[in-house]
């Protein structure tokens, strides 16, 4: 594209960023809520969810791995809350919260803390899954797992009805 032509789209770099994450975050999280569906379990969404977000990065490769980026990196001044991975935290903090107030999550963790480490943790588990040749269903089952027995007062599924511990 003709720099003439790029800005004729763009006011200036943040502006083709910030329409480029909008965009991967319109197009992600919409496949995420469509796989999630009606799920009320939470570890079965949260399968789901990994398992678009997969399916995503094999469709649009290196998309994820930049719109994952901060972007105040990329372009300095622009607010964290720009980035894919901070809009990610919001949306799984505010699931967090509903978690909390039905019991289905431990009442004492800061949803918005933990809703950061998750974000993190899953995108470096599933970078390195991947490297490792982890297969899909067993890498998607391990993260599942682990932040079910983080979160969850009862495990779903598992037959445990006592509080995990």
């Amino acid at each position: 594209m003709a720099v003439g032509t790029f800005y004729a789209h763009f006011v200036d770099k943040r502006g083709a960023l910030l329409a480029f994450t909008e965009q991967a975050a319109e197009e992600l999280m919409g496949r995420m809520r469509a796989s999630a569906g009606d799920a009320m379990d939470f570890e079965l969404r949260l399968r789901r969810s990994l398992q678009a977000l997969l399916a995503y990065s094999d469709a649009n490769p290196g998309v994820l791995r930049a719109a994952f980026a901060d972007a105040a990196v990329i372009a300095a001044g622009l607010p964290r809350r720009a980035s894919l991975r901070e809009r990610f935290a919001q949306n799984l903090s505010q699931g967090l919260r509903a978690g909390i107030s039905t019991g289905m999550i431990h009442a004492d963790i800061d949803p918005e803390l933990a809703a950061q480490g998750i974000v993190g943790y899953v995108l470096e588990a599933v970078v390195h899954g991947l490297e490792r040749g982890i297969g899909r269903d067993e890498l998607v089952e391990n993260v599942t797992r682990f932040i079910g027995r983080a979160l969850l007062c009862t495990r779903q599924g598992d037959g445990n009805t006592g509080v995990v511990k």
